[in-house]
């Protein structure tokens, strides 16, 4: 019988913000090939859908969706407020959410949105 590393994270709840491309995306499936459990945030609703589908049926883990911009004013207390009223922990954040800015500096700074 071969001895395999415990994986101390199986069954536990990561938050993956900016969730449904990039490094989000490849963090969230890294861990979830590791038996933890997801909480997808991102503003595109549809793809995160899929994804968590995705996620259940490759892994086996449990995943929750939630659509949000986290650039808006009070969408980080509300993604709390969601996941408090599940009463879900936490264990392991994945934060990826932001932005870019093109163009030249002195143009984009002033209309740049200011959070």
């Amino acid at each position: 019988m071969s001895k395999q590393p415990m994986n101390s994270f199986a069954g536990k709840w990561a938050l993956s913000t900016g969730a449904s491309s990039g490094l989000g995306l490849e963090f969230a499936d890294l861990l979830a090939a590791q038996k933890v459990n997801l909480v997808l945030a991102a503003r595109r609703q549809e793809s995160m859908e899929k994804l968590a589908s995705d996620f259940r049926h490759k892994y086996g883990v449990d995943v929750l969706v939630e659509a949000t911009d986290l650039a808006s004013p009070g969408a980080a207390s509300r993604l709390k407020c969601s996941l408090d009223a599940r009463s879900l922990t936490v264990d392991i954040l994945l934060n990826n959410a932001g932005y870019g800015l093109h163009g030249d500096l002195l143009e984009t700074r002033s209309s740049a949105p200011r959070t």
